[in-house]
């Protein structure tokens, strides 16, 4: 990353000059030297500093600097944003994320055709280049940080797998795990050993290090089916593979989230199982983490930013009035309806977790949604909240008065 840390208040200034026979800032060093220069003043200054900048400025360098302004915190610009600017001059792995699953999302999954749900693993992401030579073979972050020398184990079984005479090397999405008598510990502690060993401080081999593979990029022509069935055959004895279950509807594929939460995993992902394999972040791809249902009373009614006489959101809160929380989600036909049906009426709310309201004395929710209007059940208390929360693992531990 670079990081200019540079301060607030900044205007856009003009545009580029394209007289090319003045150009004198055409690079990404002289776009750092100038946003490194731009903390030592302040106010105005910064604005008649951009200002003469952009007079002499390539159109590409002028382009970075302005991204950089428009940000909301401009004190840092990502490797994604240098190279939209600048193609492929900082190397970045290639990866396809996952989104997370909002109710508009999942209702986009075709499920009569199946959907393929797996674990959220919670350990540290590696990206791999793999060939059958394992000289070859490299190991990256997230981060696109070259980790290959700190795991000579991992690299030496991966390669193995590969044939001798094949050109291209595959490219594998992973998770390295740390096991403990025939567990994985916690992301905290697993992670903490991985970056030591990253560092130099600990060694691959004084720890059961496990990768496991997630996705392969390699075959892009083939569906998320194809890929895993690859992974499974040429992988075997050298990675675990991530477990994956093909499921025909959203329930259960619901029931196996609570399966995998209930075995100490982050939560699911949920991918369709005829979709290639595409860098970036796409709505094949859903992530789903630890949830809960609980039962609110609808004391107010927010009205829609945009559109006049609609509902934008509902004001619910516990029995004991100890959470208080602004909850959304609904569908369009609900929030046109008259708000009368909604008030003083019991929901059913999906959430993450229980989390401290930043603006009241009170808890409140994580990515509240409106599930359904209830009329066969009481209102929760904040107890009862916080027991549902502590079945799926996310237990409240803040204090309420």
């Amino acid at each position: 990353m670079l990081d200019p840390n540079i301060t607030y208040g900044i205007r856009e200034p003009g545009t580029p000059n394209t007289d090319s026979a003045i150009v004198e800032y055409e690079s990404i060093d002289s776009v750092i030297s100038f946003l490194r220069n731009l903390r030592s003043v302040s106010g105005s200054n910064k604005t008649e500093m951009a200002d003469e900048f952009s007079k002499k400025a390539s159109k590409e360098a002028w382009l970075l600097v302005s991204y950089a302004l428009k940000r909301k915190h401009p004190n840092k610009i990502g490797i994604k944003t240098v190279n939209s600017v600048f193609p492929g001059l900082i190397f970045q792995v290639p990866y396809m994320g996952a989104l997370s699953g909002t109710p508009e999302r999942i209702q986009k999954l075709d499920f009569s055709k199946g959907v393929s749900v797996q674990p959220k693993l919670d350990g540290m992401a590696v990206l791999a280049y793999v060939y059958s030579d394992p000289k070859r073979t490299r190991l990256y972050t997230r981060q696109s940080k070259n980790i290959t020398e700190a795991f000579p184990g991992i690299v030496r079984e991966l390669s193995k797998c590969l044939c001798c005479d094949d050109p291209e090397p595959d490219y594998l999405h992973m998770e390295f795990l740390i096991y403990k008598d025939g567990n994985a510990v916690s992301r905290k502690t697993g992670n903490g050993i991985l970056n030591k060993i990253i560092k130099g401080t600990k060694k691959e081999s004084d720890f059961d290090v496990v990768p496991v593979i997630l996705d392969c990029g390699t075959v892009h022509g083939f569906n998320q089916c194809t890929r895993y069935q690859y992974m499974l055959d040429a992988y075997k004895g050298a990675a675990l593979i991530v477990r994956q279950d093909i499921v025909f509807n959203e329930q259960d594929a619901r029931q196996k989230h609570k399966e995998y939460v209930s075995k100490g995993e982050e939560g699911s992902i949920w991918k369709d199982p005829h979709s290639p394999w595409r860098e970036g972040k796409h709505n094949n791809l859903l992530k789903i983490k630890p949830e809960a249902e609980v039962d609110l009373l609808v004391v107010g009614i927010n009205e829609h930013k945009e559109k006049s006489g609609w509902i934008g959101s509902l004001m619910c809160r516990t029995s004991d009035d100890l959470l208080q929380v602004s909850v959304s989600g609904m569908s369009d036909d609900d929030r046109k309806r008259p708000w009368t049906y909604w008030l003083d009426c019991i929901v059913t709310v999906r959430a993450n977790e229980i989390i401290s309201s930043k603006t009241k004395d009170t808890a409140s929710l994580l990515n509240p949604r409106i599930i359904e209007r209830r009329e066969d059940t009481d209102v929760d208390s904040f107890e009862d909240v916080k027991q549902e929360f502590k079945s799926i693992g996310k237990e409240y531990s803040a204090i309420v008065e």
